[in-house]
């Protein structure tokens, strides 16, 4: 791997958490009462941000193996946006986000949306059903994976895995 390469996605990871750690905590400071469902969420959120923050501090202290891992799965968990009408709807966005999405009723229209850190779960709310693609997240998962798993000894080195064998 690449030290810039790996430096930039830590720091993408650490500004993106600390991005997204202050908006949470200017949010529950504005004085609005806020629920205790909302609350719980705000603090998932908070966590979920910490972990992106932390994922790039690690990345910083050349820890690649574990920094790669970590930043994979977190990639994993922003790819995917959607809401279910009116039951669930789920958007983790750690940094930039470039969202390719669909809603699913008439008339089908692509619809292109950019954003920041952002984390919204919502249940039982009026929202329209839509699924998006979080092209920023499946690119950078794209580029964790390549590193992990390159060749066969890169998948049992990245997640300790003695069981693998190398195709012959």
């Amino acid at each position: 791997m690449k030290p810039a390469q790996a430096r930039l996605l830590a720091y993408y990871h650490l500004a993106g958490g600390v991005l997204g750690c202050a908006l949470v905590i200017i949010m529950v400071l504005q004085g609005n009462e806020l629920s205790t469902e909302e609350l719980l969420v705000c603090f998932a959120a908070f966590l979920f941000f910490l972990l992106s923050a932390y994922c790039g501090y690690v990345g910083l202290k050349a820890r690649s193996g574990a920094f790669l891992r970590l930043a994979f799965l977190i990639q994993l968990t922003q790819v995917f946006t959607f809401s279910v009408d009116q039951v669930f709807t789920y958007k983790f966005f750690s940094g930039l986000a470039l969202v390719v999405g669909v809603p699913l009723k008439e008339p089908l229209i692509v619809q292109f949306k950019f954003s920041l850190s952002a984390f919204l779960v919502s249940w039982q709310q009026p929202m329209d059903s839509f699924v998006g693609l979080n092209l920023v997240a499946l690119l950078l998962a794209s580029w964790c994976a390549s590193r992990l798993w390159g060749d066969t000894d890169n998948v049992r080195s990245a997640f300790g895995d003695t069981h693998v064998t190398k195709a012959s």
